[in-house]
């Protein structure tokens, strides 16, 4: 048997072929729809990357703050020494001075008992002289009238 080619074949074929193209639209549909997705998620991804990268940033910002935290602390610490150091020293100056202070006073003192030394000869003479005594008895005694 031979086949027979007829109209309603055509019809049926080109109802299958409509079906076929709209397929192959519905595919390439989806084609584009997971080319998208795809496109979408690397945007997702580049954006999570985004994320991390400016965490990180900030984790670095964070830590050179602490560095410089760190530093001002020391410096303050060292500042605190110095300042110590100032007090240390003025505490020296203020004994240093009281010493010199205590030194002037003994010298005052040992005046006052040089002079007392020198005035006490001079006293005793005197009240020699004012009762009639003699002073210097190789040159003579004063007389006193009475």
């Amino acid at each position: 048997m031979k086949a027979v080619w007829s109209p309603m074949d055509a019809g049926g074929e080109w109802s299958l072929m409509e079906s076929e193209g709209s397929l192959m639209e519905a595919v390439w549909g989806l084609v584009e729809a997971e080319w998208s997705l795809m496109e979408s998620e690397g945007s997702v991804m580049e954006a999570k990357c985004s994320l991390v990268e400016a965490e990180w940033s900030q984790m670095e910002s964070e830590g050179s703050l602490m560095e410089a935290e760190c530093s001002l602390v020391e410096a303050t610490w060292c500042l605190v020494e110095a300042e110590w150091s100032l007090v240390e020293a003025e505490l020296r100056l203020v004994e240093a001075e009281w010493c010199l202070v205590e030194a002037e006073w003994c010298l005052v003192e040992a005046e006052w008992s040089l002079m007392k030394a020198v005035w006490s000869p001079m006293e005793a003479e005197w009240s020699l002289v004012v009762s009639g005594g003699c002073v210097e008895p190789s040159k003579g005694c004063l007389e006193t009238s009475e």
